[in-house]
């Protein structure tokens, strides 16, 4: 499994530009029949132009836009297994709450990714998307997001997917005010991982031959 997470999303200049020299460090060339599938959290796909200039960043580096599809509550797992799966999977900017219920609500999702990753597939994940990679989003609670409520008051965190057995901090200029973040971290919440992922603000954290979920279940006899 390959990745490229980001601190910037692909709609800005500079996060097309990690983006596109992180598909290259990857070894990708010609992208024009490469599948995109692009998730972001339902108030930014509400706004026409934030998905125009994602999709206008693709199409710059070489994608067609026929092959590029935007995940919404429409969503059918059934009609886009028809298809073959996804090269690439794209998680944007927002909230990572909010992105994993609104992904929970629409069944198979998480299983499509699964699979296009344990197929080849390349994951991107900028910002709350970078942190939908890692074991869970408990972390995101420290980037002032709030965690949401059950029905009858509790609080629980949503799921992550889990690609990459640890969490992935994005955002931090520096090593030393991400190690100054890791050392705040109580100790369950540091044991809880395996790894932390470091993805500096104005650099790409590019990750080649990742064991994928099927990988780290199949080594755990869990498949």
């Amino acid at each position: 499994m390959k990745m490229i997470l980001t601190s910037k999303g692909i709609n800005t200049e500079r996060g097309a530009e990690l983006i596109k020299k992180g598909l290259e460090k990857l070894g990708f060339k010609d992208l024009c029949d490469k599948k995109v599938l692009i998730i972001e959290q339902e108030r930014n796909r509400n706004m026409l132009w934030y998905i125009s200039s994602i999709q206008e960043q693709l199409i710059n580096m070489g994608f067609v836009k026929e092959n590029i599809s935007i995940f919404d509550n429409k969503w059918d797992m059934l009609k886009e297994f028809v298809r073959p799966l996804y090269d690439i999977i794209y998680i944007g900017e927002g909230s990572v709450f909010d992105i994993s219920l609104q992904m929970q609500a629409v069944p198979g999702i998480h299983n499509a990714i699964a699979w296009s990753m344990e197929k080849g597939g390349t994951y991107i994940g900028a910002s709350a998307g970078a942190m939908m990679a890692g074991r869970d989003c408990k972390l995101a609670r420290h980037f002032k997001e709030k965690l949401p409520t059950t029905m009858d008051g509790k609080v629980y965190c949503p799921p992550a997917l889990g690609l990459l057995d640890g969490a992935v901090i994005p955002h931090y200029k520096t090593k030393k005010e991400y190690t100054r973040f890791i050392n705040s971290l109580s100790k369950e919440e540091r044991s809880r991982y395996k790894s932390f992922y470091f993805v500096p603000e104005d650099e790409a954290l590019v990750l080649e031959n990742q064991p994928t979920l099927m990988d780290r279940l199949r080594e755990k006899g869990m498949i």
